[in-house]
């Protein structure tokens, strides 16, 4: 699947579209155009490869967990992740309670860094969780 970019490759600074062209009649329009709004599209590539397998697995952590090779609270946290990069509370439940199961801030950032120290884990993923927690 080929994404539209969305940061320039050098910088990382946002791209801003300014031209728009027919691949039919050549018609040109040249201007200022917002970049989409859909937060999905505006996914990192990891994830967007981590809603994808989410989904395949239903919604359960477990499966997820298992075919990552992550721990739990490591799974979960990416899941944390990216409901926030979505806009959706990363806690919040239909009826707005805590979700069961949620193990304290210090004891996720332990098993980061654990995952991180045994190469599960990316530096880059590993910060962004940690971030993530406050």
């Amino acid at each position: 699947m080929r994404r539209t970019l969305t940061q320039c490759p050098l910088c990382d600074a946002p791209f801003a579209i300014t031209e728009l062209q027919c691949s039919e009649c050549d018609t040109t329009l040249h201007g200022d155009f917002p970049p989409t709004r859909c937060a999905f599209c505006a996914l990192p590539e990891d994830q967007l490869k981590f809603l994808e397998l989410f989904l395949r697995c239903r919604g359960n952590l477990r499966d997820v967990e298992r075919s990552l090779g992550l721990s739990y609270p490591t799974v979960r946290a990416r899941l944390d992740v990216l409901l926030t990069r979505l806009g959706y509370g990363a806690t919040e439940t239909a009826e707005g309670a805590e979700p069961e199961g949620d193990s304290e801030p210090s004891d996720r950032r332990r098993e980061i860094l654990n995952d991180l120290d045994a190469g599960r884990l990316q530096p880059e993923e590993a910060i962004r969780l940690l971030e993530s927690l406050g």
